[in-house]
């Protein structure tokens, strides 16, 4: 096996050349041929043939990684993940850790609540017979245009695919687990065309610092995969009640669970929160 060269084209294919870093997620027709169309997928046409089907048509209650906001917006999906590209190159190494292969470090300074880059991979059906190892780096997205509810908010279900960044990725794929993370993984959009997983600091972040996420608890568990699909759309909605907010649990696979949400959909600050939050990590540390 050849050694692994250390650099951030994100072009480069790495690890004797059987990881393919790309910038954007990427969609194979063949994946999708024969699929059952998920229940919830309502609106467009199935089987998908492009990354445009399953992630062009956001709703403006997801926050914009470039705006941060939450209405219709014009911010442009290819410019926004150009500069992005720019920014990893410039402020991001990998590096190996000891005991956990390759990490991702800092080669500056981040603020909290600081969109750092783009969590992609290959767009790939869900495949819940996948083992372990084999799904370790697929995280979840919703697909096609996102239900509302009466009053206006995403509803708690959406339909879903994997980002599957096995063997194509952005260089967030080596995103280590830690029990004191730093970054989390948070559903959003760019504009009004592409939905995205972006990665968010968590807490300030000090220059040659790794970035690191919380697994969760099922990581740890034989026989679950990583990232399941739990993790990303096992909606919770936050209620308006601002001296007492009021979690409701949508989803019965979560009952008994000790969930801690270090990712928010919404990030947004005021007296009012009208959000949805997203379970992306289960609490396993001590």
């Amino acid at each position: 096996m050849s050694t692994c060269n250390l650099v951030n084209h994100l072009s480069q294919v790495i690890c004797d050349r059987r990881i393919v870093l790309v910038k954007e997620n990427t969609f194979d027709h063949s994946r999708w041929r024969g699929t059952k169309k998920p229940i919830l997928y309502t609106t467009g046409k199935w089987p998908p043939t492009s990354v445009e089907d399953l992630l062009g048509s956001p709703a403006e209650e997801e926050e914009c990684a470039v705006c941060q906001g939450y209405s219709p917006c014009r911010c442009d999906y290819p410019l926004w993940s150009a500069q992005m590209q720019l920014f990893l190159m410039d402020n991001l190494l990998v590096s190996p850790t000891p005991g956990k292969g390759y990490g991702i470090f800092t080669r500056i300074a981040f603020d909290q609540d600081q969109v750092i880059g783009e969590y992609t991979g290959e767009l790939v059906p869900i495949d819940k017979s996948r083992s372990n190892e084999d799904s370790q780096y697929v995280a979840s997205i919703s697909i096609g245009k996102a239900k509302l509810t009466q009053k206006g908010t995403l509803a708690c279900r959406q339909a879903q695919c994997w980002i599957d960044a096995s063997r194509k990725g952005s260089v967030f794929r080596f995103l280590n687990h830690s029990c004191d993370w730093n970054a989390a993984l948070m559903l959003g959009r760019v504009g009004m065309g592409r939905r995205v997983m972006m990665v968010v600091t968590t807490k300030p972040i000090a220059a040659g610092e790794e970035i690191t996420i919380d697994y969760g608890k099922d990581y740890w568990q034989p026989g679950l995969s990583f990232f399941q699909l739990k993790l990303a759309f096992d909606y919770i909605l936050v209620s308006q009640d601002t001296d007492k907010l009021k979690v409701i649990h949508e989803t019965a696979s979560l009952s008994g669970k000790n969930m801690h949400s270090s990712c928010l959909l919404s990030r947004r600050r005021g007296s009012i929160c009208s959000t949805i939050t997203i379970p992306i990590a289960f609490q396993n540390c001590s």
